[in-house]
């Protein structure tokens, strides 16, 4: 059992890894949680608090299958620990904790899997940029309906206004459903951007970019 208090730094681990891909075979040893991302730099940022944390050095290696970097866990211990933490929608240490840890808690899962539009190719189209601009939203996608019902409770806590969950949607006729929460307009991503925050560069980037165009 994984007693650590909760801190800002494992609160956005446990955000951060609900996006990973997990894979088990006791018979040949493997006990894997990888996570996936097109950034290297998010990735290193992600490997340093990991370390700082468990004292672990976590892999990280470039998929070159898929053009994306991946940070990957394959000790039994320390995937038995994560599984556990993981295995609930929102782990109980984070769902009791105050809203400064459940906003590191959303900060990595927005860092991990959230969203926000591309205005790069408007900007010299002040018809356009207007149009995207009136559509801008900060969006989460997730297989886990709870944790988006979390997520939208929590910023709604805080005075950002959310749309319905939608879906599922399907990517293929096969693939698992997913869901989707955006929060839609200008005002409200700027009270994400100072409430939530993002430690991913490309996220900081893009909302400051929206916000000084706006």
């Amino acid at each position: 059992m994984f007693e650590q208090k909760i801190t800002k730094d494992l609160a956005y681990i446990l955000g951060a890894f609900k996006d990973g891909a997990v894979y088990k075979n006791e018979k040949e040893g493997i006990y894997r949680i990888r996570i996936y991302q097109k950034y290297k730099e998010w990735l290193e940022y992600v490997q340093q608090i990991f370390e700082k944390i468990f004292g672990i050095k976590l892999y990280l290696r470039k998929d070159p299958r898929k053009e994306l970097w991946y940070l990957e866990i394959n000790r039994k211990k320390l995937f038995e620990i994560l599984t556990d933490l993981l295995s609930q929608t929102v782990s109980s240490s984070v769902e009791n904790a105050s809203l400064e840890m459940q906003r590191s808690f959303i900060q990595g899962v927005f860092d991990a899997e959230g969203g926000i539009m591309r205005i790069e190719n408007y900007e010299n189209d002040s018809e356009k940029l207007k149009k995207k601009l009136s559509d801008i939203r900060v969006r989460f996608g997730q297989a886990n309906r709870e944790l988006l019902e979390f997520i939208k409770i929590t910023l709604e806590k805080m005075g950002i206004s959310c749309g319905q969950i939608c879906g599922p949607f399907y990517k293929t006729e096969t693939s698992e459903g997913y869901y989707e929460l955006n929060s839609y307009g200008i005002e409200n991503l700027k009270k994400f951007r100072l409430l939530i925050g993002s430690k991913h560069s490309i996220k900081i980037e893009r909302m400051s970019k929206i916000v000084h165009l706006a």
